[in-house]
């Protein structure tokens, strides 16, 4: 009788290791930080997907548009620029550096 009992047990365990294996190893989500180090090191592309990642987790952090728009803008991608500037501009907190980003991707 015990031993079905420890049998299940024993699966139940190597079941939820495999199951929980993504949340035990996985990497933790990108930091608005990491954005910045990557932009500062002018990695841009890596802060794109770092900051895209971070607005699709929260897409109402003005920072994190702000920063999303600065690094379009700094590889001379101004229609994607567009769209994260006025973000900046316009959620809360606003970004007040952002409406001078903004009317430079716009002249």
């Amino acid at each position: 009788m015990k031993k079905p009992v420890f049998i299940s047990i024993a699966l139940c365990f190597v079941f939820s290791l495999f199951v929980f294996q993504s949340l035990v190893l996985g990497q933790p989500p990108p930091t608005l930080q990491d954005g910045m180090n990557q932009y500062n090191a002018d990695n841009y592309e890596e802060a794109i997907e770092i900051f895209q990642k971070i607005r699709a987790a929260d897409p109402g952090s003005s920072q994190a548009a702000f920063f999303l728009g600065l690094t379009y803008k700094q590889i001379n991608d101004f229609q994607h620029a567009l769209q994260p500037l006025q973000d900046a501009a316009t959620l809360k907190p606003p970004i007040k550096e952002a409406v001078v980003e903004l009317i430079d991707v716009l002249y």
